[in-house]
């Protein structure tokens, strides 16, 4: 699967990779255009896997010529807190980039870069909202579902095995409740359909917000884009 990546050069052959994505083409969670327009990136197939030396971790790079991705390993040293390092402000916001935790750009200047970092935040908004859960009446009452990335899969598979063999008794749990207790088929659908039209409508309200923030003129209209939770 491709992942993009974003650098900033150290030297003419080493770059420090700060931003990695690996679904860049997710209708939510993905890069924009401006991002992939951007000197410093690009789209590789492959991340090579860093190899494990017991005490040491590991940085990423690219060599911005060859666009060869390699790591280089560091000694962990043993924990004190009398003699804690000052990591600079700066290598500490590089870090939240490379784990795809903040905004593309620390301080956004343009217009397209503002909209780079308006697409993130309500990119990210959409999906905690997606991931945080749906209500659903198909046991007659509205109740509350957690909706993990396994949740979503794992609900999936248990209304396809229903649909599918007929002697299959599926089971699920509310979010509060503690075991999984029997469901019908038609509980079981119900419950899938009604996760999957709430994270559908979510979806669709982020592509509403995206068409909006990439028609902005001004810096300003870029900043009033807000992400609205579903109202239940």
């Amino acid at each position: 699967m491709a992942t993009f990546i974003m650098y900033n050069e150290i030297t003419q052959d080493k770059a420090l990779v700060f931003y990695q994505n690996h679904m860049p083409d997710d209708p939510v969670t993905g890069v924009t255009e401006e991002m992939l327009n951007q000197p410093n990136s690009l789209t590789v197939e492959v991340i090579p896997k860093p190899e494990h030396r017991p005490n040491e971790s590991y940085v990423l790079y690219i060599n911005p010529t060859t666009k060869e991705l390699f790591y280089e390993y560091h000694e962990n040293l043993p924990y004190n807190p009398s003699d804690s390092p000052n990591i600079p402000s700066a290598d500490i916001e590089l870090l939240k980039r490379q784990l795809n935790l903040v905004s593309p750009y620390s301080e956004p200047r343009s217009l397209e870069e503002h909209e780079a970092n308006k697409l993130f935040e309500i990119s990210r908004e959409c999906e905690d909202e997606i991931l945080s859960g749906f209500y659903s009446n198909a046991r007659g009452t509205m109740e509350w579902y957690t909706n993990s990335r396994d949740d979503q899969n794992n609900l999936i598979g248990q209304a396809t095995l229903a649909t599918l063999n007929p002697s299959f008794v599926p089971q699920w749990k509310s979010a509060t409740e503690s075991i999984c207790t029997d469901f019908t088929m038609e509980q079981i659908i119900k419950l899938s359909t009604d996760g999957a039209v709430f994270k559908t409508e979510r979806i669709k309200a982020f592509d509403t917000l995206k068409a909006q923030v990439l028609f902005a003129t001004t810096v300003e209209e870029v900043e009033k884009i807000v992400w609205t939770k579903k109202v239940w």
